[in-house]
């Protein structure tokens, strides 16, 4: 089977991350695979939304945003 995550930053207010959805960032496997692993590994209890207001967590931390 083939199995992929939909995780939409096209509405994030952060334009580092706006920049997935406009083409100028490529994913290889990492977050993509790291996210069908987390939604897999949890019999679905992972949702997108979840892996998403994580990501926007981390952004956030990261970026200095806190």
């Amino acid at each position: 089977p083939i199995v992929y995550v939909n995780v939409d930053y096209s509405d994030s207010p952060y334009e580092g991350l706006q920049a997935y959805e406009w083409g100028f960032i490529k994913e290889g496997v990492g977050c993509g695979g790291a996210s069908v692993g987390a939604i897999v590994e949890s019999a679905g209890k992972v949702t997108c939304k979840d892996l998403s207001d994580k990501v926007h967590e981390i952004y956030r931390g990261i970026m200095g945003f806190d």
